[in-house]
């Protein structure tokens, strides 16, 4: 009597499965593939990709040779940030690739418009352990009153051995209400060797010449700017 329990229970267990041409389905009576589960996959170990296990914070995804592997979603782990310079940064060791962000400062104001923004670049390079990467950042320009322009932000540069990246600062705002000048956005570059093209250039936004609405109400008259 308990063998005829086993053996249902067996044939029971084997029914929930279908072998199709050597696939398996689970919840499937058609697979496609030789495992085809319809439904969720609960795991309780780990999972390997062509028998190699994934490291901690790593994703399961296709490598360049489109082989299913472990991987890093971004190969940029570590960050430096400087806000003032100029200065000298040293590569550590292990690091054999960079990636470069620069943000020319923004134009002052005036009392006729706004100052421009700066530039942005972003630009990735190779580099080798103890490699030395000079940089500058630009300050933001001082706003000004009645007649006078507003002054241009700095640039800001990162020197990766014969390339420079220049994030150029925005033109401080017009001083004059007469054929008024939007303040222009600055723009950043790359110069040296022109093998490298794995770098984005944006323009900062222009600057909005400021608009005077007058508003009368009774005796009172109001002024209202915008820009």
């Amino acid at each position: 009597m308990t063998v005829m329990k086993y053996t249902i229970a067996f044939l029971i267990m084997l029914s929930s499965f279908k072998l199709s041409a050597q696939n398996v389905g689970v919840g499937t009576t058609t697979p496609a593939e030789r495992l085809d589960v319809n439904g969720n996959i609960n795991v309780t170990g780990t999972i390997k990709a062509n028998g190699v296990d994934g490291q901690p914070n790593q994703a399961l995804m296709k490598n360049a040779a489109g082989v299913l592997a472990w991987g890093d979603l971004c190969d940029f782990k570590s960050m430096a940030t400087f806000m003032v310079g100029p200065g000298t940064w040293t590569v550590p060791a292990s690091v054999t690739k960079i990636m470069v962000e620069a943000w020319g400062a923004g134009g002052g104001g005036s009392n006729i418009g706004g100052g421009g923004g700066g530039g942005y670049v972003r630009a990735i390079f190779t580099v080798t352990p103890g490699d030395i990467i000079s940089y500058a950042i630009g300050a933001g320009g001082d706003g000004m009153n009645g007649a006078l322009f507003g002054v241009a932000g700095g640039a800001s540069t990162v020197t990766v051995g014969g390339y420079t990246v220049t994030a150029n600062g925005g033109a401080g705002g017009t001083g004059s209400s007469t054929n008024a000048i939007v303040a222009l956005g600055g723009q950043g570059s790359v110069t040296g060797a022109p093998v490298n093209r794995n770098f984005i250039v944006l323009t900062g936004a222009s600057g909005k010449i400021s608009m005077n609405d007058f508003i009368t109400r009774g005796s009172t008259i109001y002024e209202h700017a915008s820009g």
